[in-house]
C-alpha cells in the first residue's frame, strides 16, 4: 500500500488491474484513504473522484468546528493544544482532507477540565460513551452531528495519554507551556512543539495500540522526523531520554524510516543512535517487549503512581466503572446491574493475565 501512495503509476497499474474497491477498502483500513486519492489524482477512477469530493466536504464543516471550539475554549480562558491528527493535517500533509480522522484531539490544564466541559455543552456537545475515572481515563469524549452522517468528536485530554506511566513521565503541563501558535484553528490556536508533538506520536501507538501498526501513525511519524530542524532533533532527544521513553522513540522512528525512507532529520542515525543508547536500560523498555500483556501493562501504571490510595483508586476504576457508563453498554438495565458489576469483577485479572 505505501508505494502506491507515492507513485501515481503504480498506482494507476493496480487499479487497472484489480479496480479501486479492494485499494479503497485497504486503505480506509490503514488510515490513509485520504493519501491514496490524493496520489491518484483529480482525473481518476470516479471511486476516488467521489471519495476525494466527501473527504473535502467534511474537512470543510471540521475545520469550521475546530475553529468555533477552539475560539469557544479561548474566550473561556482556556489554552487548548490541539493535538494529533487534527495538528498534524494543517502541518504535514499536501491538504488537511488527506490526513482522514474522525475527532478532535485537545489538552487542555487539569483544573480546567470542567470548565472545558461546560463550554462544550454550551456549544451544543453532549457526553461521549467513554468511561470517566482520575487515574484510568485522561480524557473526556463529547459530540455533535455537524450534518446526517457527520458527528464531531471532541476528546479533551488533560494529558498526553491515559496511560498513567507515561502520563507520569510526560507531563501535560510542560507541553503546554512549550505549545506554539496553530493559526490555522484560529487566533485561540495552539499546537505542540515540534519534538513535543513527535514524541507523542510515537507514544500514542505504543501506548494505547500495541498489536496494530496503521500505516497512516507511521506516516505521521515519518513526515514529521523528516521535517525536524537540527534544533528539534536535539530537544526530541534530550526529552525523551529525560522522561525515559528514548527507546520508543528509537523503535517507532526505526520501523517509520524502514518503510518510508529518508535519514535527514529525526531520522538521521545520529538521532536514533542516541536515542537507543539513552534508552538501554529504561523501564519503558518493558512496553515493547512481544509477550506484553495488560497485568504488565497495569503494575507499570501502578508503579508509576506516587502513593498507595492513588493505585488503590486505578484499580477500583477498571472495576468499578461509573453507573452512568455501565448503563449505557448494550443490555444494561438498572436491573442486571449487579451482576454486570461482578461479572466485570470476575472477569477483569483474567483478562489482565491474558
Amino acid at each position: 500500500m505505501k508505494t502506491l501512495l507515492v507513485d501515481p503509476q503504480a498506482l494507476a497499474a493496480r487499479v487497472r488491474a484489480e479496480g479501486a474497491a479492494p485499494l479503497i477498502a485497504a486503505a480506509e483500513r490503514d488510515g490513509v484513504a485520504g493519501l491514496l486519492v490524493h496520489a491518484a489524482g483529480p482525473d481518476a477512477d470516479p471511486q476516488f473522484i467521489a471519495i476525494r469530493r466527501r473527504l473535502m466536504l467534511e474537512e470543510d464543516l471540521r475545520v469550521t468546528e475546530m475553529r468555533r471550539v477552539v475560539q469557544a475554549l479561548g474566550a473561556a480562558g482556556i489554552r487548548a493544544v490541539i493535538l494529533k491528527g487534527s495538528a498534524l493535517a494543517y502541518t504535514h500533509y499536501p491538504e488537511p482532507w488527506c490526513r482522514t480522522r474522525a475527532d478532535l484531539d485537545v489538552l487542555v490544564p487539569r483544573p480546567q477540565r470542567d470548565a472545558a466541559g461546560r463550554v462544550l455543552r454550551a456549544a451544543g456537545y453532549v457526553p461521549g460513551d467513554l468511561v470517566s475515572g482520575t487515574w484510568l481515563m485522561q480524557q473526556d469524549l463529547w459530540e455533535r452531528e455537524l450534518a446526517p452522517g457527520a458527528v464531531q468528536f471532541v476528546d479533551v485530554h488533560v494529558e498526553f495519554t491515559n496511560r498513567v506511566f507515561f502520563a507520569s513521565r510526560l507531563p501535560a503541563a510542560d507541553g503546554l507551556a512549550r505549545a506554539v501558535p496553530a493559526p490555522f484553528a484560529g487566533p485561540h490556536g495552539w499546537q505542540l512543539d515540534p519534538a513535543d508533538a513527535l514524541i507523542f506520536s510515537c507514544i500514542h501507538r505504543v501506548a494505547h495500540h500495541p498489536r496494530e501498526a496503521r500505516l497512516i501513525w507511521t506516516s505521521d511519524i515519518a513526515r514529521q522526523a523528516l521535517a525536524c530542524s537540527p534544533d528539534a532533533s536535539m530537544a526530541l532527544v534530550r526529552r525523551a531520554s529525560r522522561s525515559g521513553v528514548a527507546a520508543i522513540c528509537a523503535h517507532e522512528l526505526q520501523a517509520a524510516r524502514a518503510l518510508w525512507g529518508g535519514r535527514v532529520g529525526a531520522f538521521a542515525d545520529a538521532v536514533i543512535d542516541a536515542l537507543s543508547e539513552a534508552g538501554r536500560h529504561e523501564a519503558s523498555r518493558a512496553f515493547l517487549r512481544a509477550d506484553r500483556g495488560q497485568a504488565g501493562d497495569l503494575w507499570l501504571d501502578l508503579r508509576a503512581l506516587p502513593a498507595w490510595s492513588d493505585r488503590g483508586r486505578l484499580i477500583a476504576e477498571h472495576l468499578f466503572p461509573p453507573r452512568a457508563f455501565m448503563l449505557r453498554q448494550p443490555g444494561a438495565t438498572r436491573r442486571n446491574l449487579p451482576w454486570r458489576y461482578a461479572r466485570r469483577i470476575l472477569a477483569g485479572p483474567i483478562k489482565w493475565g491474558r
